[in-house]
């Protein structure tokens, strides 16, 4: 799939424009004059400028606007493995809180190997201890809490 750069800056500028707005609402510090909402609306600043300036170069080079399938675009099944990807990723969101991280993210991880044609036997070996090493680095390394799902009980 080839897609002009006048295109993906436009879609920049429009994710910056989303970013800056839902985080307008964020709430502010007491006593200060920044708050929630400072880094995101300056993440959402500098995608628009970047997208304005991304999409600006396309039109003038001249490949602006272009979309086209070439390689991987042409095949059905390509955008089917696309759609399911994204398909897993709503499911994993839904059932995470309930199952619990490593329940759901090993489902998760077992799932996208086999969509990507690995092994069954490998992606039963890898998706459980890749996901423990992804629970561990965040639960000790960054502090972040994973909802612990049905096995609450056990730690």
């Amino acid at each position: 799939m080839r897609v002009g750069d006048a295109v993906i800056g436009v879609l920049v500028v429009i994710l910056g424009l989303a970013v800056s707005w839902s985080a307008w609402s964020l709430p502010n510090l007491p006593n200060q004059s920044y708050g929630a909402a400072t880094f995101p609306v300056a993440i959402g600043i500098c995608l628009m400028g970047l997208g304005a300036v991304m999409a600006i170069t396309g039109v003038t080079r001249g490949n602006g606007f272009t979309l086209a399938a070439e390689g991987w675009g042409r095949s059905p099944g390509s955008w089917l493995r696309l759609a399911l990807v994204v398909v897993l990723i709503v499911i994993f969101v839904m059932v995470a809180d309930k199952l619990g991280f490593l329940i759901a993210g090993t489902g998760l991880m077992f799932a996208l190997l086999v969509t990507f044609r690995t092994n069954v036997f490998v992606a039963l070996l890898v998706s459980p201890v890749a996901t423990y090493v992804v629970a561990w680095a965040f639960g000790n390394l960054l502090r972040v809490p994973l909802p612990r799902g049905l096995l609450s009980s056990l730690w």
